[in-house]
């Protein structure tokens, strides 16, 4: 921060950042599973385009390259590209590129994960474990993706069975499923004949 800027208004920046960062991130991550990417990709090219902005951003306040103003830039800059990426890909997915592709279930397995417990006021322990019900399917040309279900259609879906999802071209022509798990509808026999 510039010297000159009063506490308050400092207080203010950090906030905002810190809030932006999280949505960035909290996006990235909802629509991750809807979105036909390895994570790595959007991850490179966000932080390809965080170095270039805070590079940009040092350059114009003509400050240390390495300073904690830069450091904090570079983390919250990737963050928000990554979040932008993934809501601007799937927002603004082309409907008229819209294809229904018949996916099989390579594997179902249940993940399993701790809740948080609090303790007292400052500690909070591991809680009960549950599960997150997921399988995943492959796709006819190779890709596969795994995707969180609900207990109900993960108990009525076999491994090695026929789903219908919907797929749109995303903004940046990455493909996206419309429609999130619920969409994947079973291919009974009558259907197949089609």
């Amino acid at each position: 921060m510039q010297c000159g800027t009063s506490p308050l208004l400092q207080k203010i920046i950090i906030g905002v950042g810190v809030v932006t960062a999280l949505a960035g991130v909290t996006a990235s991550i909802s629509l991750h599973d809807a979105t036909l990417v390895e994570w790595w990709k959007p991850v490179a090219v966000s932080v390809v385009a965080a170095v270039v902005f805070t590079g940009l951003f040092s350059a114009l306040r003509k400050g240390e390259v390495l300073s904690v103003d830069s450091a904090m830039m570079l983390v919250w800059s990737g963050c928000v590209f990554c979040g932008l990426f993934y809501v601007s890909n799937y927002c603004f997915s082309d409907p008229d590129s819209r294809r229904v592709e018949d996916v099989t279930v390579v594997r179902r397995f249940k993940e399993e994960r701790y809740r948080t417990r609090r303790l007292n006021r400052h500690t909070t322990v591991r809680g009960e474990k549950y599960y997150v019900e997921r399988v995943e399917i492959a796709f006819g040309d190779g890709r596969r993706k795994s995707v969180r279900v609900s207990p109900s259609r993960y108990s009525r879906i076999r491994t090695g069975s026929l789903l219908r999802v919907n797929v749109e071209k995303g903004a940046f022509g990455v493909d996206v499923m419309k429609g999130g798990a619920e969409a994947l509808q079973p291919v009974t026999p009558a259907r197949r004949a089609r």
